[in-house]
């Protein structure tokens, strides 16, 4: 059962100004409103519930008026940029932003939420219940394609993001690599929206936590979801950043432009909320939770060997068909060998043109990279040749002019002198 009941609608469930630790709730796929109401966690709560036909598990309070008033608001800022695609609904939860009225560039939230008492159980209902009560009420399945991402959807057999994320942690390294080479390769250009960002700032960024998530929406952004799914992603890296860097430094603000840019270009499939959450909110759980997923992405880290990329058999996997997904079998350049028991790499092999006039030779976890080696070594030491000959012949005729004249060479000198 829809809140919504057609009244008029006055502004607002709250007069109060938002604040700069007032977390703002964006909607990218709606019409900007001229104002920003400020809501409590309730009435944040009700809204979203709401927009994910889940209400009946919600009850409003004794303001019941001005709820319906903000909910009918929001709901038609939506409903006039509609389109006739049914697009998946996405809920983004970020956590760690220093300033969430400013996390897009060119897009102002659509309401914010009061501190009040933190936003624990604002985090948990929607990342917990919401799953769960959708699921419940269309009989769909509740699927965790990732420690970040859950998908809700009737389409579990034949469902394409499911078969999208298999393996996802074997390509996790690729996905990145391959990123980092398309942001510098496309003249520093990121997505559609032609921001600009620094690739070698991109590349300079070794925290887990937020390449995992990056690569986890690089991934999700290219392949279309079914009609009808639910998805609902936490992203935390955000956090972990500011922390380690400051929320001032060039990293985390470069770090908040790319994931904004990325949401951005989700929206083309997605209808998509974004909750950020001010950075000192005080999340009792989301330290611990923080450190465990970091032991765990190091553990995942230092068995793909990610950093490691220019080895051969720098990437480790578990099995045949895992090598062959997440090095999308060696690139064609290879083949996916058990090098030792458990252990799966690419042993690449050496190409050549068209023409056959040239062989090249890769290397890499992937078999993506130009082996250069065996030129490199020749060069090396044909140069290395070329210096010991010059220096020998240097030396050869330093030598020889230093060198006694024969003894009838040096007699005529002699006389010639004595004359």
């Amino acid at each position: 059962m829809k809140f919504s009941t057609c009244l008029a609608f006055p502004l607002l469930v709250s007069s109060v100004w938002a604040t700069k630790n007032d977390a703002a709730v964006y909607q990218l796929n709606s019409q900007e409103s001229d104002k920003t109401p400020v809501v409590t966690n309730k009435d944040a709560l009700l809204y979203l519930s709401d927009r994910f036909d889940i209400s009946d598990y919600y009850k409003i309070g004794d303001n019941r008026d001005e709820v319906i008033d903000f909910i009918d608001q929001q709901n038609e800022l939506v409903d006039s940029k509609k389109t006739e695609n049914n697009n998946a609904k996405l809920i983004v939860l970020i956590n760690g932003i220093s300033k969430p009225n400013e996390v897009f560039q060119s897009i102002k939230p659509a309401f914010n939420i009061k501190r009040a008492n933190g936003y624990d159980e604002l985090s948990h209902s929607i990342m917990t219940k919401f799953p769960k009560q959708i699921a419940t009420i269309g009989n769909y399945s509740s699927i965790r394609l990732t420690n970040e991402i859950r998908l809700v959807s009737k389409h579990e057999q034949d469902n394409s993001l499911l078969k999208h994320f298999e393996y996802f942690n074997e390509k996790l390294m690729g996905i990145w690599s391959s990123f980092t080479r398309s942001v510098q390769t496309d003249n520093q250009v990121i997505l559609t929206n032609k921001v600009e960002q620094d690739a070698t700032t991109l590349k300079l960024i070794n925290d887990k936590l937020f390449i995992n998530e990056l690569s986890q929406l690089v991934h999700l952004n290219s392949v279309a979801p079914n009609t009808g799914d639910s998805m609902f992603i936490n992203l935390n890296s955000l956090f972990s950043l500011g922390k380690k860097t400051g929320y001032d430094s060039e990293t985390y603000n470069f770090s908040i432009k790319v994931i904004s840019d990325y949401l951005v270009a989700l929206s083309a499939n997605y209808d998509i909320s974004v909750i950020a959450l001010p950075a000192d909110n005080n999340n009792k759980h989301l330290n611990n939770h923080l450190q465990k997923r970091s032991q765990e992405l190091n553990a995942l880290f230092k068995e793909s060997n990610v950093n490691k990329r220019a080895s051969n058999n720098g990437a480790c996997f578990s099995s045949e068909d895992a090598c062959n997904v997440g090095t999308s079998s060696c690139n064609s350049r290879g083949k996916c060998s058990q090098v030792k028991s458990g252990c799966w790499s690419c042993v690449c092999a050496a190409t050549r043109n068209e023409g056959k006039t040239k062989t090249t030779n890769w290397s890499g976890f992937d078999c993506s990279k130009k082996d250069i080696s065996s030129e490199a070594h020749l060069l090396l030491w044909t140069t290395l040749a070329l210096v010991i000959l010059f220096i020998g012949g240097i030396k050869l005729l330093y030598n020889v002019g230093n060198e006694s004249l024969p003894g009838v060479l040096g007699a005529a000198t002699a006389s010639k002198k004595s004359q």
